[in-house]
């Protein structure tokens, strides 16, 4: 899944500190474990790791190792709220190293740039991202003068201040770091074409280009299908497109567009192409020059399970919906480049050296646990960080003996233990760590611990022998960890009495935690259930009242929406059911669309529960149904899609109302002449009435709020030709075997009914101006250049579906002749 990151507005856009919601690893707990597990058994001493006394190696490009760059200076995040940081661009006002300077503007063809004063750690990661992502001259130039730091004794830390700022990584994560990087480019490279963007920031403080970026990318959402389309399918996934909320668009939109197309400028679609094509090389992810996504996509699905694994960390292909393309195969060639490979294996050996290198020293200091922005993010990310480092020891086991350092050795130790319980019954687990507790660094890790086995240390009841001095030491964080597991052991024992007292008492848990606990510690409790008895925990969280329930949608909606709470219970408790009137049903369905998970494919089950649920109703009170549709950014195209032939008999009732419903329901997601076509494929007829009544309504622009981006409505031109667009690429779909679905005898029958409709002439005039639009668009390099011949295409097919003696044959004729 791909979890939400809305804190705030992107750093580079803002020069404000943000947290990368998309990484696996967000937060360390900076605890001394160990303790921990005084509180839990009462068994094991404090901290038992040795002090370092050799600074551990650096990977470097080459292969060799050098001094680790332990003494330099860690910057701490600031503590301010995430929408009020601004950080000048001065070595002093940023807390940079001595001597470092503010960063100069990257200027085509010059390396006259101040060079930053990176570290030897610093520069490594550099490296790796050039060999990666293979950037230009001017990007790679740009990327040695920038201020990038390494955050040592942070590795939760990820987070840029801007171009003229300074970005830092606590790991080295080549995705997040290109993410950071890619923040902090906006306003460093001039814009082809747009000289009047310079970087400067508007009275709400965000830069010109990244508003110029914002247009753009919406217009890009909103242009018709095309040879880019599964970078567009990538963007419509966005968290809360549906409802006109765009953050979560314009933060990843503006961070990961390198990561979504590996670097080849010839996946980014033309729109975008001028506010990257600086940075871009001539060929993208370690070297592999990709024609266009068919290719990419063919690419990736021939890949080996290996090779995906390393080339998804790098790629972000992972996130992308790739169901429709997954008939296409590479016809040669279609491994990961050697030399990535060898890249990326060296920059997660580097993280293992980190870990070891760093470890007392998180435990030490508060701010190891903290990201960017200054949250601490508690015990699900370290134990999440923990098990990353466990796998890679057995993917490397011999990169921290290599080291020769001491707490290297005995941290390897440590890991090889855990490896050797790993597939042991929870018990055994217990008493093979009794056995080994005086063994180095041991007692840091017991979340590599079975959860079952957390709550048989706690079961034995002696937490209050723990030392409260040591505890303060920790700043609490064991006196937590024993609250959770004693709340999860409270709950087994009342689900051992029956389904009714598990309930009662998971509910009465979930009301002891505040709303922050719940979202930083309620995960760990639930899988401390669930291994210990996954059937009771999916018993006890449905049977809660609907008032635990909708909490727990509210705070933690991709839990709410597991599968433990199965769809219909999670659409009762937020008050959409059959006996619903028609208000209650609009106020839940928006609840259900506002508490999203952040995951399409998590939240489909729950969005057919409701069209299920809205179909039954849809005969008897078809009014609500299109009420619903307009008013709560419930998807109309994907209940149009389930349910074809009732939709067409709703939209046939009323076309005016329908036509009415599908603008309201509008979203960058599911544009108008998207939801037009979701209607042709359901029902040409119908769909033709719909389209002639949106004519009539003389729409020139859609409703589309920009957050940021200082518009209110977005023109996108006449409707009626606009829909028409929307089949240029069905001819290249159909040989190309892949893609959105394509009904060329729907698209024939729609053309057929409205020149019935509404006359030839005026079929002519609509057709003959989607043209002019996809010429206009094609040569002002707005969209793909192949637009006006797959659209001529496109209409020559789909005349060969009509009779000869249809008035819309003699039309498209007209049109398309050479």
């Amino acid at each position: 899944m791909i979890p939400q990151a809305t804190e705030g507005l992107a750093a580079g856009t803002r020069g404000t500190f943000h947290r990368d919601g998309r990484q696996v690893l967000t937060a360390l707990a900076p605890l001394c474990l160990a303790v921990a597990l005084l509180v839990i058994g009462g068994i094991g001493a404090a901290c038992t790791s040795t002090p370092k006394t050799t600074p551990l190696p650096v990977v470097t490009p080459g292969g060799t190792a050098g001094p680790s760059s332990l003494s330099s200076p860690a910057v701490a995040p600031s503590r301010t709220a995430v929408s009020d940081v601004r950080v000048p661009a001065t070595a002093a006002s940023t807390g940079g190293p001595a001597g470092a300077v503010a960063r100069g503007r990257a200027v085509s063809g010059s390396q006259d740039v101040p060079a930053a004063k990176q570290s030897e750690w610093a520069r490594t990661r550099l490296a790796a991202i050039e060999e990666i992502y293979r950037p230009s001259a001017q990007g790679r130039a740009w990327m040695e003068s920038y201020d990038f730091r390494q955050m040592v004794g942070q590795p939760a830390w990820f987070g840029s201040t801007g171009f003229d700022g300074y970005s830092g990584a606590g790991q080295a994560i080549p995705r997040i770091i290109i993410h950071e990087l890619s923040h902090s480019m906006w306003g460093a490279f001039p814009i082809a074409g747009r000289p009047d963007l310079s970087g400067r920031r508007g009275p709400d403080g965000v830069l010109d280009v990244v508003a110029a970026y914002r247009q753009d990318l919406a217009a890009f959402l909103r242009q018709a299908p095309d040879r880019y389309e599964p970078l567009r399918d990538r963007f419509r996934n966005m968290p809360n497109l549906v409802r006109g909320d765009y953050p979560d668009l314009y933060h990843f939109g503006e961070a990961d567009l390198i990561e979504m197309t590996g670097a080849d400028l010839d996946l980014v679609p033309p729109i975008l192409r001028k506010y990257v094509q600086s940075f871009y090389g001539p060929a993208g992810l370690g070297g592999r020059d990709f024609k266009d996504w068919p290719d990419a996509l063919g690419w990736w699905n021939g890949l080996s399970a290996d090779d995906r694994r390393i080339a998804g960390e790098l790629f972000g292909l992972p996130h992308f919906p790739l169901e429709r393309w997954s008939s296409l195969r590479s016809p040669s060639g279609a491994g990961l480049p050697p030399q990535l490979t060898r890249v990326y294996q060296r920059e997660e050996q580097q993280r293992l050296i980190d870990f070891a290198s760093q470890l007392d020293l998180v435990k030490e200091r508060e701010s190891g646990a903290a990201d960017a922005t200054g949250i601490n993010r508690g015990f699900e990310f370290w134990r999440g960080y923990l098990n990353e480092m466990r796998d890679l020891h057995k993917r490397y086991p011999g990169v921290l003996r290599a080291t020769g350092a001491r707490e290297a050795q005995a941290i390897a130790e440590a890991l090889d233990f855990y490896i050797s319980i790993e597939g042991l019954d929870a018990t055994t687990q217990v008493d093979r760590y009794r056995v080994s507790i005086s063994t180095p660094y041991v007692t840091d890790f017991p979340f590599l611990l079975k959860s079952r086995a957390l709550v048989e240390l706690f079961a034995q009841g002696q937490d209050a022998q723990a030392d409260p001095g040591t505890l303060e030491l920790v700043g609490g964080y064991a006196r937590r960890l024993s609250r959770i597991v004693r709340l999860a052991d409270s709950v087994l024992v009342a689900s051992a009495t029956g389904p009714q007292a598990g309930a009662a008492r998971l509910e009465a848990v979930f009301g002891e935690l505040s709303d922050a606990e719940v979202k930083s510690e309620l995960g760990i409790l639930l899988d401390i259930l669930r291994e210990s008895d996954r059937a009771a925990t999916a018993s006890a969280m449905r049977g809660m009242s609907d008032a635990a329930v909708g909490r727990l949608l509210e705070l933690r909606p991709e839990i709410a929406r597991s599968g433990e709470i199965p769809p219909a219970r999670l659409l009762a408790a937020a008050g959409v059911t059959r006996t619903a009137t028609r208000a209650d049903l609009i106020t839940g369905i928006r609840r259900l669309v506002g508490s999203s998970s952040g995951n399409f494919a998590i939240d489909r089950p729950h969005n057919l529960a409701i069209y299920a649920l809205l179909n039954e109703r849809s005969a008897a009170d078809p009014d609500a149904v299109l009420e619903v549709f307009a008013e709560t950014g419930l998807p109309v195209a994907e209940w149009i899609k389930e349910y074809p032939g009732p939709a067409g008999v709703l939209f046939a009732r009323s076309p005016i109302n329908g036509a009415r419903t599908l603008v309201r329901a509008s979203t960058l997601r599911h544009p108008l002449p998207y939801l037009v076509r979701s209607l042709t494929l359901a029902d040409p007829k119908v769909a033709a009435r719909v389209l002639v009544e949106l004519g009539r309504l003389e729409l020139a622009a859609v409703e589309a709020p920009v957050a940021g981006g200082g518009l209110d409505r977005v023109p996108v031109g006449p409707i009626v030709p606009r829909a028409l667009n929307v089949m240029a690429f069905d001819a290249y779909w159909l040989s190309l075997g892949a893609g959105p679905p394509v009904d060329i005898g729907a698209s024939a029958a729609l053309l057929s009914n409205l020149a019935r409709l509404e006359g030839v002439a005026w079929l002519e005039g609509h057709l003959r101006e989607a043209i002019v639009i996809t010429v206009f668009e094609t040569d002002s390099g707005q969209v793909d250049p192949g637009s006006y011949v797959n659209l001529i295409a496109s209409l020559r097919m789909v005349a060969n579906a009509l009779p000869a003696t249809d008035p819309a044959y003699a039309v498209i004729l007209r049109l398309t002749a050479p």
